[in-house]
């Protein structure tokens, strides 16, 4: 819900802003159902990085060369990290991811041993990706276009801690979405207010014009 909140004060404002998304969220039987009742305590958090891309964690349930060949592709897309963070999954921490990352030069990490949720910020989310992809079940749609909707809504709403969205944090500027249609259009005014001062006649003044 207060994510809810951030992405609509974002593009929209009205007095009763808080107590409509509230009641909207009320009313959704899928939220209810689907909504986890308590916020997950970060024991443990990280320093935070200095810069975009300096380190990335991973939670994954799933086998070491898929694992790698994920991350030879975001590492295509964003380069090479300086630290990647690992929970203590068999098949993260396997032989064959840690040979990956140091033959990258990246530095491996785990986080504490049998409590992964010291690694706050995945595990938050993970969770907010389940919520959201159990919320959508029933909706249309295959699940890459539902994962696809997940992720544009992810990614341009207000992180938290930083009131910046995830991808201001990546690349330095909010994406577009549906919602930045209710936004003004200002280019089209200032287009025109320009065609108009290149067309302004210049008036020359000799020495004695009045």
């Amino acid at each position: 819900m207060v994510r809810m909140k951030s992405l609509a004060r974002l593009h929209v404002w009205w007095p009763s802003l808080d107590h409509d998304v509230e009641q909207t969220v009320q009313d959704c039987h899928a939220c209810q159902v689907n909504c986890s009742k308590s916020p997950l305590k970060v024991s443990n958090p990280w320093i935070w990085p200095t810069q975009p891309w300096q380190r990335i964690h991973v939670d994954s349930s799933t086998t070491a060369s898929a694992i790698i060949q994920a991350l030879r592709f975001l590492f295509a897309t964003h380069g090479l990290p300086e630290e990647v963070v690992l929970d203590n999954d068999p098949n993260i921490v396997a032989q064959e991811t840690n040979e990956f990352l140091k033959s990258n030069g990246i530095r491996n990490c785990l986080s504490s041993p049998y409590h992964s949720a010291s690694d706050g910020e995945v595990e938050e989310a993970v969770r907010t990706f389940k919520e959201s992809m159990k919320t959508m079940k029933d909706e249309p749609g295959t699940q890459a276009e539902k994962l696809a909707c997940f992720l544009l809504t992810y990614r341009s709403t207000p992180h938290m801690p930083t009131g910046c969205t995830p991808a201001e944090l990546l690349m330095g500027q909010r994406i577009c979405t549906g919602l930045d249609i209710v936004h003004p259009d200002l280019s089209a005014g200032m287009s025109e207010k320009s065609k108009l001062a290149d067309h302004t006649t210049a008036h020359v003044f000799l020495l004695g014009d009045r």
